[in-house]
Parts: structure tokens; sequence; C-alpha cells
């Protein structure tokens, strides 16, 4: 038995940078969320259930484990945690899950906003992160979703609807530094590297 240990044997494999996915359907998915902050989506909120599952959902979680392959910590992290959100965001507006209806006695809108208020505590943890080990424009998104989601958990726990109002804005703006970011990121070549896989032949 040998081992081919030539170099006619190497493949170069190009490795893709998934942040962009996952920042897209983070922006996308932010942006759908506003919407329903602002009340343009009132009438049937069912339709945020498959904006959850797949573009904030699937397409997050994904780009959070294949950011974690290629060791990065943060955005493997930071995408699997928002890809689980709108998971269950999807599902919190699920109407065969019947999750509003089982609040018989009204208090829906505050436990959400209990729930909305977790995340205001982990997205202070992620903007902290993003401002230490990350781009400033990457900060920028974090740091506006952590204010709008204080917008946004004072308005479900304590009923003042003007900060619904506040909290989608701000959103829409986070949503638009993250589709900046991720531009960025799909206009720069340097973004896909080039990876040698050897490939041993056993004889």
């Amino acid at each position: 038995m040998q081992t081919c240990s030539c170099n006619c044997h190497q493949i170069k494999k190009k490795q893709a940078d998934p942040t962009a996915l996952g920042i897209i359907s983070f922006s996308i998915s932010t942006f759908v969320l506003a919407l329903l902050s602002l009340g343009i989506v009132t009438d049937n909120a069912t339709v945020i259930c498959g904006w959850g599952f797949f573009m904030g959902g699937l397409c997050q979680f994904s780009a959070g484990m294949w950011d974690y392959a290629r060791g990065n910590s943060f955005g493997g992290c930071a995408f699997a945690v928002y890809g689980a959100f709108w998971f269950t965001t999807g599902i919190n507006f699920l109407p065969v899950a019947g999750i509003e209806q089982s609040y018989t006695d009204g208090t829906y809108m505050k436990a959400t906003g209990i729930c909305t208020f977790a995340w205001v505590i982990l997205n202070a943890i992620f903007s902290y992160s993003a401002w230490r080990t990350q781009p400033k424009t990457s900060f920028t998104t974090f740091f506006l979703l952590f204010l709008s989601l204080i917008f946004l958990s004072i308005a479900q726990i304590f009923g003042v609807s003007f900060c619904y109002k506040v909290g989608g804005i701000v959103q829409i703006m986070a949503a638009v530094v993250g589709l900046y970011v991720s531009t960025i990121i799909l206009s720069t070549p340097e973004t896909v590297h080039d990876e040698v896989t050897v490939v041993i032949d056993k004889v």
C-alpha cells in the first residue's frame, strides 16, 4: 500500500462566506417585523409565519452553522440565535398553535413583552461583542435592533402604542444598515477564499 504525496491530486476548493446570507435574512425579516410593528400588517399577521420559518429562521440558522464551520464564533452564535428567534416567532403567529388564544386572561401581550425584554438583554450582549470584535456597521445594526426591542417591549408590557411606531422605524433603520453591509460583502471578491484540499489515493 502506498500513499500518493505528490501535488498532482491537489484540488482547489472555494469556500464562500455565509455572512452575506445571514445578514440578508436578518435584514429582510427585520423589515417585515417592522411592518408589523408599524401596523401595516395587522389584519392577518399569519403572513409572518412563512418569513419566520424560512427567511428569518432557516436561512439564518444555516448561515450560523456554516459560520461555525469557518471558525467564526460571533457570526455562528448570532445567526443561529436569531434563526431560533424567528422559528419561535413563526410558531407564535401560527394559528394552529393557538398560543394567543390560550391566554384567556388577556395577558398575552404582557407575556410577549417579557419575552421581548429578554431579547433586549441578549441584544445588549451582541451589541457589546460587535463593538469589540466586528466592523462598526455590524455594531450599528445590532445596536439599532437593541433600541427597537426596548421600545417594543415597553409597548407590549405597558400598552404604549406610540412605542410600536418608534420601534418599527428603528427596525427599518437596522434593516437598511444590514442590507448595506450584505451588499458590501457580496460586492467584495475577497470574500471568496481558495482552500487546498488534498485528495489521498491509496494504491
